[in-house]
C-alpha cells in the first residue's frame, strides 16, 4: 500500500523517515505538497503544522498504514504511517508517543500485580 512516510514542515525539518526504504528499491518517492488543514474545533487544530503547506514523500514502504487518508494540494489521496499521523495530529505542546514507526502504539497492559480491591480485602478478614 502507498503510505505518505514522510514531511517536511515550513522551517525545513523533515518529520519521518525521508530515507525509508521502499519495497521495490528501483522505485522513486513520490511527491506532494499537503496543506495541512485539520477540523476545526478538534485537538487536531491546535497542531504546529496546521495551516502549513507541507513537502510529503510516499510510496510503497512496509510501514504500518495509519487510520487517516490526506488529500495531496498536488492530486491523489494517501493513508498516513500511523507515525506520520501521530505528528500531524497532536496538539500544541505535546509530545507524540515515542514508538516505532512500523508499529502501532502498545496497548496498554495490566500490572502483572495489582493490590486487592477494598472489597476483596474485607471478605478475607
Amino acid at each position: 500500500m502507498t503510505v505518505i512516510y514522510a514531511f517536511q514542515d515550513r522551517s525545513g525539518h523533515w518529520h519521518g523517515d525521508p530515507d525509508a526504504p521502499l519495497l521495490d528499491p528501483a522505485d522513486e518517492p513520490g511527491r506532494g505538497i499537503l496543506t495541512y488543514q485539520p477540523v476545526p474545533g478538534t485537538p487536531d487544530a491546535t497542531s504546529p503544522f496546521a495551516g502549513q503547506r507541507l513537502t510529503v514523500l510516499y510510496g510503497v514502504t512496509d510501514l504500518e498504514a495509519g487510520p487517516v487518508t490526506y488529500q495531496l494540494d498536488t492530486g491523489g489521496s494517501f493513508r498516513a504511517t500511523w507515525h506520520i499521523h501521530t505528528l500531524l495530529a497532536s496538539p500544541m505542546g505535546t509530545a507524540p508517543c515515542p514508538y516505532h514507526p512500523t508499529r502501532r502504539p502498545p496497548r496498554l497492559r495490566r500490572p502483572a500485580w495489582s493490590p486487592p480491591s477494598p472489597k476483596a480485602a474485607a471478605a478475607t478478614s
